[in-house]
């Protein structure tokens, strides 16, 4: 606990954790376990959107060219229906488990 004395010579201030009944290493613990748990809800996020864009980007695409009105992907260039999409998920249990 770190204390000072004021100018009229008395003890002042007390250690923030010793007044919530907690100590440091307990802080940095926590500390810890909040950022592994942001960490996890965060990769799990990510898998979750990257998937589902990646399974249905001819019909997002499409949708977004209907809302701004050009092509995004043009046909004769980007032939996504002809294209055949395939998650390799073997690659994305590498990459979330690479996360960790």
């Amino acid at each position: 606990m770190h204390t000072h004395h004021d100018r009229h010579g008395k003890k002042q201030g007390h250690c923030h954790f010793e007044i919530h009944g907690s100590n440091l290493r307990q802080h940095h613990e926590d500390i810890r376990l909040s950022g592994v748990t942001i960490g996890a809800i965060g990769t799990l996020m990510g898998c979750i959107g990257g998937l589902a864009v990646a399974l249905n980007l001819e019909k997002i695409s499409v949708s977004i060219e209907n809302l701004f009105g050009f092509k995004i992907l043009p046909g004769d260039v980007y032939y996504l229906s002809q294209l055949p999409s395939q998650v390799n998920y073997s690659d994305v249990a590498i990459i979330v488990i690479g996360t960790c």
